[in-house]
């Protein structure tokens, strides 16, 4: 079997070397998946704002219809930071990646402002994945406590909110105070392909395992409020005696498909961190389809939810109001 050929200055910082100031950009197959990534990305962005724009404009009357509020904030929030995430992996990631940036960060000097940029994506990914939680949270707490979910849900959404955005900017401030690193990628990806990222989180095996910790939460916080739901939905249709309206059906579908898909980037950040932790000789083939199976996270989420959830329609009055409440407040809208 003839040995694996590696780059030889695979995962070193190109900043060791001088003669990368002068790098040429060199057009191969990872331009053409940073274009189309790059694409398809914009109709996800369209159907975020849109729904922001109807937040926005339902709100400023009353709650939206069809939804419950909290799940409706917490969904949007999810997905506001998952889309800055993705600018932000642009910037980083998948353009330096094509060798275009090569150049430019190996001559950046100390005290530049690369390190804000790495800080936000880190800042956007650990927001983004801890409003992840708290999405799932929220459906879960609403099935589960069908009188005083409105009590519950407000604690938790001002304890979980202000606690996220302190974490996460904990958690990335390291990055800001430390020097830019311009990583190379192994073979597939040709020389000069790289990453910029911080002297904070590069070679450190430390934080690959705390990442790795992290996305093993996300993961089982996702799969066990998944299981969850579909239990308590599957209960609540097994002792309903009357047939429910179409409209509630299907906007209960569209959520639970949603947490169905934002399992797939979970599991793979998974693959990734475990990956990176022991150096496995293959990691670089991982990260090409690294933008493709993130990118369901944004992309797939955001056009689903808002070209099937029912409050979305134009024909808003057959959309029932937000809470459909029978006697005792048994009964309410997911």
């Amino acid at each position: 079997m003839s040995a694996v050929y590696h780059n030889p200055h695979a995962y070193q910082n190109l900043q060791n070397f001088p003669e990368f100031k002068q790098f040429q950009y060199s057009f191969d197959f990872y331009t053409v998946i940073t274009v189309v990534t790059a694409i398809y990305f914009f109709p996800s962005l369209y159907c975020t704002i849109k729904m922001l724009i109807f937040y926005k404009n339902e709100t400023s009357n009353s709650s939206p219809h069809g939804i419950h509020p909290f799940v409706f904030k917490s969904f949007l929030l999810m997905q506001c930071w998952n889309t800055a995430n993705t600018v932000a992996d642009f910037l980083l990631v998948r353009i330096p990646g094509t060798s275009i940036l090569t150049s430019f960060c190996v001559s950046l000097e100390p005290g530049n402002f690369a390190p804000f940029v790495v800080s936000a994506l880190y800042f956007t990914f650990y927001t983004s994945q801890l409003f992840t939680i708290l999405f799932c949270f929220m459906r879960v707490l609403i099935l589960f406590n069908p009188r005083n979910h409105n009590q519950l849900c407000t604690v938790s959404f001002l304890f979980w909110t202000p606690a996220a955005y302190v974490l996460s900017s904990v958690a990335s401030f390291p990055h800001v105070v430390s020097n830019v690193v311009c990583m190379q990628f192994d073979v597939p990806l040709q020389e000069g392909a790289i990453s910029i990222s911080s002297s904070f989180v590069y070679q450190n095996k430390k934080l690959n395992l705390a990442h790795l910790i992290f996305s093993t939460f996300i993961v089982f916080s996702i799969v066990s409020s998944t299981v969850l739901m579909m239990a308590k939905l599957r209960r609540r249709k097994q002792l309903s005696t009357s047939s429910r309206p179409f409209h509630r059906t299907k906007a209960e579908t569209t959520l639970t498909v949603t947490m169905f898909i934002i399992m797939i980037p979970a599991f793979f950040a998974q693959i990734l961190s475990a990956a990176s932790l022991i150096g496995w000789q293959y990691y670089s083939y991982i990260l090409i389809a690294r933008p493709l199976l993130l990118d369901c996270r944004v992309n797939v989420v955001s056009c689903y939810f808002y070209l099937t959830h029912p409050i979305f329609k134009k024909n808003k009055n057959m959309i029932p109001p937000i809470t459909s409440v029978r006697s005792m407040n048994t009964t309410t809208t997911c």
